[in-house]
Order: structure tokens, then sequence, then C-alpha cells
């Protein structure tokens, strides 16, 4: 994970107290998930996201590992117990995207709408009149 994203995510927390969100890029990423699950506070990203658990805040976790196996859907099953709301890294393709940037926007806008923070990241998806 980046330095800025670290701190970006600290920030959220320190100065919103509202949510949290954690989009691990390393390889043992879905270690993390299971740490979380299981409430071993080893680093501050994984202190925070207790705390956001225990505190009753939101937590958005985006994975992106594929294949899953009974563990993690178990540590998910947990953690959405605990209040978490799992959120797989899976762009959507319904806007025709034409760049890798506005494939990684899809998963970008689909966090902050859970957020609830306006973003311009993309066309919404709008219902077609009957």
């Amino acid at each position: 994970m980046s330095r800025f994203f670290k701190i970006a995510l600290v920030l959220v927390v320190a100065f919103c107290a509202l949510c949290y969100f954690y989009a691990p890029a390393r390889l043992a990423a879905i270690v993390a998930l299971g740490r979380i699950a299981h409430g071993t506070s080893e680093d501050v990203l994984l202190r925070a996201a207790d705390v956001v658990l225990k505190e009753k805040k939101k937590l958005i976790l985006v994975p992106r590992e594929t294949p899953l196996s009974l563990v993690h859907v178990k540590n998910f099953e947990l953690l959405m117990l605990a209040g978490a709301t799992i959120l797989p890294a899976n762009p959507f393709f319904y806007t025709s995207p034409t760049s890798i940037e506005q494939v990684v926007d899809t998963v970008v806008a689909r966090v902050l709408d859970h957020l609830e923070i306006q973003h311009r990241l993309g066309r919404r998806w709008k219902a077609e009149p009957e």
C-alpha cells in the first residue's frame, strides 16, 4: 500500500470519524481482512478498522483476491456480522469504459457512493422509463 494511501485512510478516520474504508493492495491483503475479522490490531490501519467496528461506524472493505476459500468467506461473514460492508473490487462495464483509469473509477465511485461522498467519476446509471 502506498504511503499516500495510508495517510489518506488515517485522515478519513481522524477527521470525519464517521467511516473507514480499507482497500489492501499487497499480496497478503486477504490476510489483513482475516486479522480485522478476528480483532488482531497489529498496525495502525488494522487498529483503525477495529475501532470503527467497535464504535459502530461504517467500515467498507474492498478485497480484490479471487478465488475465495471457505476460510475467506467465513471471515467475510464475521466482518459482516460485526457491521462491515464487503465491497469486492469488481469493476462494472455498463458505462463502456475506454481506459484503465475509467475501469478503476467504477470501483472508486462505488466506494464513494457507500461513503455518501459526492463525486463526478462517471455517468450514473438511469433506469429506462416504462
